[in-house]
């Protein structure tokens, strides 16, 4: 078990470049968050002609709670309108977490990816999947939320944590969210 806590670690840090033959992995040992992952890195569209830039992984220092604002799509489809209709080189997230609560991996921590203008140098984007300003989160969400969190804040010593919409005009990641991740935000808001 220790090694697959490490192997995932690893993982998340951006830091493996090779993924294991088994991409979902539940961990549950005390001390780890209880949260599930499936690694979606490699999997999903991505623009033939451009990348994101890299960073390292120190200069990661907060974290941005988005929602698709969707109905019904799915990551796949997500990452096709960025690619897509948008032109940007992937995803724009870091992770998601699905209406069951698992937590995917999008992009690697050290990709300076497209969700948050004017703070992608140095955050991760974390997308909760469907449309939070009229609906409810599923309890899943709730936990999942709370365990990534934690597991954000403590491996990466992050600074802060919090929605889109208090870095600029928009309703994202919706009231519903919001009132969700209002007590677990922490850390003053940066600079540009």
């Amino acid at each position: 078990m220790l090694q697959v806590l490490l192997h995932l670690i690893g993982r998340l840090l951006g830091r493996a470049v090779v993924k294991p033959a088994i991409a979902l992995t539940t961990i549950g040992a005390a001390g780890d968050y209880g949260a599930t992952f499936h690694d979606l890195r490699g999997d999903l569209p991505k623009s033939a002609t451009q990348e994101y830039a890299r960073r390292p992984l120190e200069n990661v220092v907060g974290v941005v709670w988005h929602h698709s604002a969707t109905k019904g799509q799915s990551i796949r489809n997500i990452a096709e309108f960025h690619v897509e209709v948008r032109k940007w080189p992937a995803t724009a997230y870091h992770m998601a977490i699905g209406y069951d609560g698992v937590v995917y991996i999008l992009n690697d921590f050290t990709t300076t990816s497209y969700h948050a203008q004017g703070y992608n140098r140095k955050t991760i984007g974390v997308v909760l999947i469907g449309d939070y300003e009229s609906r409810d989160l599923t309890p899943e969400m709730i936990a999942s939320i709370a365990r990534l969190q934690a597991h954000l804040k403590d491996e990466l010593h992050l600074e802060f944590s919090w929605w889109h919409g208090q870095s600029r005009s928009t309703l994202c990641p919706g009231k519903y969210a919001i009132n969700v991740l209002r007590p677990i935000m922490y850390g003053p808001l940066p600079g540009k």
